[in-house]
């Protein structure tokens, strides 16, 4: 049995019996400071510092684990799985296609026209999607083409047609303008007569138009087709 804080061993040379012996018998009292690690030094007990600890370390390779290599600092290297640090391969993106526009090295996509971007009509920059192509003034907001007898619409955009008399037809609108300041124009279509055609009231919401013969008796007449468009703001 030995006393605490003692190990094993002969120092003494004069028996080869082991016997308690203080470890500060062999290399003498700790070195460094408190929580480093001990080394042999030539004899004596020296502490290693975090920064020689790291140094005995192996660098990691593709095979073995160990300490990651110092980086050099810098943003462009980065670290590879050989465990060197390099600048990856290839320039990277150059460009990206926003609203059909090239951005380069650097930028921001072009903004989506608004409904008031489109209704102001002065942006250069604002790109028009079709959700919003409609709103330019330049833009028919409502139109159709009709059966004169019948008031049926052979094809139309925003807007739903009737025939309420002879001559007399209403278009009446999905999305209604904003207020009566809009303009339309008919064109009616006959073989055997002249015939005009004019706005008789709007609202809103729906214009009601006529066409009728020209002549010294001008009459209302149903056209064969009718064709009406609108312009204004929504």
């Amino acid at each position: 049995m030995f006393a605490n804080n003692t190990v094993c061993g002969n120092i003494t040379g004069s028996s080869n019996l082991p016997r308690p012996t203080s470890p500060t018998s062999f290399l003498g009292a700790a070195g460094g400071t408190n929580g480093q690690v001990q080394v042999n030094t030539g004899g004596a007990l020296a502490g290693l510092t975090n920064a020689q600890l790291t140094a005995l370390i192996n660098p990691f390779s593709s095979t073995l684990s160990g300490a990651t290599p110092a980086s050099g600092g810098g943003t462009t290297n980065f670290l590879r799985a050989d465990g060197s640090f390099a600048v990856p391969p290839g320039t990277g993106v150059t460009s990206v296609t926003c609203f059909g526009a090239a951005i380069t090295t650097s930028g921001t996509c072009t903004t989506a026209a608004t409904k008031s971007d489109e209704q102001t009509a002065t942006s250069t920059t604002a790109v028009v999607t079709p959700l919003q192509q409609q709103q330019h003034p330049s833009a028919a907001k409502a139109w159709a083409t009709i059966t004169g007898s019948t008031g049926a619409a052979l094809d139309s955009y925003n807007g739903a047609t009737a025939r309420t008399g002879t001559g007399v037809y209403t278009l009446t609108f999905t999305v209604a303008f904003s207020t009566t300041n809009y303009s339309c124009q008919v064109n009616p279509m006959s073989n055997t007569v002249f015939l005009t055609g004019q706005t008789k009231t709007k609202t809103a919401s729906v214009v009601t138009f006529t066409v009728g013969s020209v002549g010294t008796t001008p009459a209302a007449t149903d056209p064969t087709v009718v064709d009406i468009v609108c312009f204004g703001a929504q």
